[in-house]
């Protein structure tokens, strides 16, 4: 029985089919170029996409990937280069993948149960909620978490002054 490559190979010139061949080990070996390279797991993040121009682009599943990817950009070049002399690699483009089948749905977030007296100490003082806050202060066991509490607060209210924006709590 024939393998498809020998079917090919009698359809398609000579010529033609040692470049596929080649662009199709280029493309399998994306592994083993990682790995040569020290970031072995990449590989399961990315994927070569193309090679246009002698430029490879390379689509990373995160924008994480791509940095990493960024930093052993010219150990990726020289490596291809070193396994594919023939396809002429100048440079190499990093892009984030899209996700498939389009943008994910949101999933709902679990609502809070607040208890009554709880809720109370939300309200704003214009009766809209707001984020939860203490109240008594002394709730508050301990004195240290008290004191750098209290400086928060004070804080966010005096950058709130100085935005011109109403102040919460206290008027």
């Amino acid at each position: 029985m024939k393998r498809a490559g020998e079917y090919l190979a009698a359809i398609i010139d000579a010529n033609l089919y040692s470049k596929a061949k080649v662009y199709s080990g280029f493309f399998s070996s994306w592994g083993q170029i990682t790995q040569g390279c020290g970031i072995a797991a990449a590989a399961g993040h990315s994927r070569v996409r193309e090679l246009e121009q002698g430029i490879l682009v390379v689509e990373a599943d995160h924008p994480g990937w791509v940095q990493i990817l960024q930093t052993k950009a010219p150990q990726i070049i020289s490596a291809a280069r070193r396994r594919f002399p023939e396809l002429d690699i100048r440079g190499i483009s990093f892009t984030l993948s899209r996700p498939r089948g389009g943008v994910p749905e949101k999933a709902e977030s679990p609502k809070k149960e607040i208890p009554p007296e709880r809720e109370a100490a939300r309200k704003d003082t214009d009766g809209r909620p707001g984020e939860d806050r203490i109240e008594n202060w002394e709730q508050i066991g301990d004195s240290e978490l008290k004191d750098s509490l209290k400086r928060l607060e004070q804080s966010i209210e005096n950058r709130d002054k100085s935005a011109g924006r109403r102040t919460r709590g206290k008027k």
